[in-house]
């Protein structure tokens, strides 16, 4: 059982979720991803080798190549972030034995697992 927030689509989700994925991203930034992926870069230069295809990673290898811009990978990492999101929601829609809750249904949530731990 998996309680999370529903929308009626996967656009209005990811339209929410966006701020967040953002606000993330930058503080990854802030403490250091650049710096930490400098560092990987150095140990193995291999874009196919498989730590640079995860998102985020490939965005940051091709700004430290020199390929885009910090601004570039940023938009790129946030883009792809989205995508992965919306894939990810699309597959727990598909789970009809998923409730769905809103955040702030803090009693119902409450509740529900209480009844959920009876069984």
């Amino acid at each position: 059982m998996v309680i999370a927030e529903k929308c009626r689509n996967n656009e209005g989700v990811t339209a929410r979720l966006e701020p967040l994925l953002a606000r993330r991203i930058d503080d990854m930034l802030k403490r250091g991803a650049l710096e930490e992926a400098r560092a990987a870069m150095e140990r193995c230069p291999d874009p196919r080798a498989p730590g640079w295809s995860s998102i985020g990673s490939a965005e940051v290898y091709e700004y430290l190549a020199g390929r885009l811009s910090l601004e570039e990978c940023r938009a790129l990492w946030l883009k792809n972030t989205r995508a992965y999101a919306k894939r990810q929601i699309t597959w727990f829609r598909a789970d009809k034995s998923i409730r769905w809750f809103r955040p702030e249904q803090t009693q119902e949530i409450v509740e529900h697992i209480k009844r959920e731990s009876r069984l």
